[in-house]
Order: C-alpha cells, then structure tokens, then sequence
C-alpha cells in the first residue's frame, strides 16, 4: 500500500489547476531559483512530478490536512513554519470547504477531481483561488 500524501487546501487548488492545464508552465510547478532575504540563491522543487503522479492513480488516497504538507516540506522555503503566509492558511480553510473536504479525510484523486468539476460546474471556476483572481 501507498504511503498517504498530505495536501493542505492552498495545494489541493494547485493540484486542481495543474489537472485542468492551468499553471502548468508555473515555474513553481517546473522548479526554479529563489534568494533569501540574505541574498543566497535557493533552488526549489518541482512539484509538477507530485501532481503527475497523483493523476496516474485515480484511486490513490490522499490525506487533506490544516497545516504544512508534502509541497511545502519538499519545496517551499518557509517550510519551517506551519504556513507560508497567512492568506494560504485562509486559503486552506476556503478551498476544502468550497470543495466539501474537511482536514483529515482522505479521498481519492478521483473524488477530488469530480468534487472540483462540480464546483466548476457551479461557478465557472476550478477552484476558489481561480475564482479570486478571475482565472477560468
């Protein structure tokens, strides 16, 4: 048996655009350098090979869960903290929501992906984060 992934909210709205096409070329899915506040250049994963490897098993399970997961311990520079930013803690809450998740369930990749065409269904959006910034 797989071993759970974790995905925070901010990350299942990620997973959802880069399953629709969306983001794809985003140099945080593709990896890509960043610098500190001291300058000091930090390469960063690629978290396109996660979202892939989700896609391949429509019936893998994943963890959802309030907090840090597999993207931000694997890539994120501010992986130390429980999030990057507030607003992707705000963010967590609203995806799952807006989706009908609540951390600590564990879907499949194909409940996820049906739970994101409905909501799509109902707003034109894929996920709420797209709908804040008006991305179809």
């Amino acid at each position: 048996m797989k071993e759970l992934i974790q995905l925070r909210g901010h990350h299942l709205a990620v997973f959802a655009n880069y399953a629709k096409g969306i983001g794809r070329d985003n140099p945080f899915s593709q990896g890509y350098t960043r610098f500190d506040l001291d300058g000091n250049a930090v390469q960063m994963g690629n978290s396109s090979h996660t979202w892939d490897s989700l896609l391949e098993d429509p019936d893998q399970k994943v963890e959802l869960v309030a907090g840090s997961d597999i993207i931000c311990r694997q890539q994120c520079p501010l992986s130390t903290q429980a999030s990057c930013s507030p607003q992707e803690g705000d963010e967590d809450d609203l995806t799952l929501k807006a989706y009908g998740f609540q951390p600590g369930e564990q879907p499949t990749i194909k409940t996820i992906l049906d739970r994101v065409e409905m909501y799509h269904a109902q707003t034109g959006f894929y996920s709420p984060r797209n709908r804040e910034f008006r991305i179809r």
